[in-house]
């Protein structure tokens, strides 16, 4: 069978490398298209015999432009299904079309809805087949509004358990080392103002920035004698760092699954546009406060003292993980994401 895979963020690849590893074990005869995403091509082609990468670099074009050659690729492959990885509103446009030519489709979202933005604005059972979640609670809430849904587990737990820990980083774990995961969230003048502050109050922490290749956060803060910047080592960091700093995002569910204690900066409280404060994913699924979630540096340091200085607290907070943990499962969500989609078309043709 054919299938086409529609992105826009290439921080899914990975995710989406392991979706297409799954969907040619279970259909050997697959051709997997992809459009998006700017690391897929040489990863893919090493993964499934029959993946072609289409549009990957052409993103950046016009919204117009991006639109109608997209539309025009899905008449002219007529895939069986069309498969979003993430959500944008050209999607909609796309799936409608898709259904008026006979082709499934299905939407898996790789983080928490925002159900203001998406639920309320998108006919969900209209333009999908089906809509994977990676998020427990938003699993519970989409049912209650009769939306065909269904979770899959979250993708973080597949990238943790295939990662390979590199023994030799420039650590020393004489040291007390806190891990920065200095992601898009975080990426902005007002916290690197925080960072700053937070780095020159602490000069006996050593701390350990994950960048993705950021060059101003090399040629700024680290160039402070107290800061190491590593190069995508997330996981690495947060196995062998004494504790870490985290977004509200993706991030603090990563130092959940891999047991790092952890102090939250809510970035989007640093937003004029943004007046009600989103929780943290981790919060969001245990359903109560179990990381802290702070914006200026002393509330950052006072909370990095406490997990430091006090046994009973970052033991609590570990045991929570466990539990949070529990929740999210032991699933894989690119194995399942493959099962039903190949399930669904199997029984749709027969």
């Amino acid at each position: 069978m054919k299938y086409m895979i529609i992105t826009h963020d290439e921080s899914n690849d990975s995710y989406i490398v392991k979706l297409i590893e799954q969907i040619g074990r279970l259909d050997f005869r697959s051709e997997i298209y992809l459009a998006g995403g700017n690391q897929l091509k040489g990863e893919t082609v090493q993964i499934v015999n029959h993946s072609y990468v289409l549009d990957s670099n052409n993103w950046s074009l016009k919204l117009f432009l991006k639109t109608k050659r997209i539309k025009r690729k899905i008449l002219s492959l007529a895939p069986e299904v069309l498969i979003f990885i993430g959500f944008s509103q050209m999607d909609q446009k796309f799936a409608i079309l898709a259904k008026k030519n006979g082709i499934k489709t299905f939407m898996i979202f790789l983080s928490a809805l925002d159900e203001k933005r998406i639920v309320k604005t998108v006919k969900l059972n209209e333009c999908f087949d089906g809509v994977l979640v990676t998020t427990p609670f938003d699993a519970d809430s989409l049912k209650l509004k009769k939306e065909k849904i269904e979770y899959i587990g979250n993708h973080i737990f597949d990238l943790v358990k295939d990662h390979e820990f590199e023994r030799n980083l420039a650590i020393d774990e004489k040291e007390t080392n806190v891990a920065v995961l200095y992601d898009q969230e975080m990426n902005g003048g007002k916290f690197d103002k925080v960072l700053q502050q937070l780095i020159k109050a602490s000069p006996r922490l050593k701390f350990h920035i994950s960048s993705n290749g950021d060059g101003s956060i090399q040629n700024s803060i680290g160039k402070l004698p107290n800061v190491h910047v590593h190069l995508d080592k997330t996981y690495n960091l947060l196995k062998h760092c004494n504790l870490s700093i985290t977004s509200s995002g993706l991030s603090s569910l990563e130092a959940t699954f891999l047991n790092c204690p952890q102090v939250v900066v809510n970035q989007r409280g640093f937003s004029l546009f943004k007046k009600k404060k989103q929780p943290s994913l981790v919060n969001s699924i245990a359903g109560k406060n179990v990381v802290k979630e702070l914006q200026t540096s002393s509330e950052i340091l006072d909370e990095i003292n406490l997990i430091l200085n006090d046994q009973h607290y970052c033991a609590s907070m570990l045991s929570e993980y466990q539990i949070i943990k529990e929740k999210v499962g032991h699933q894989r969500a690119s194995k399942r994401a493959a099962q039903i989609i190949v399930d669904f078309l199997e029984s749709s043709s027969s």
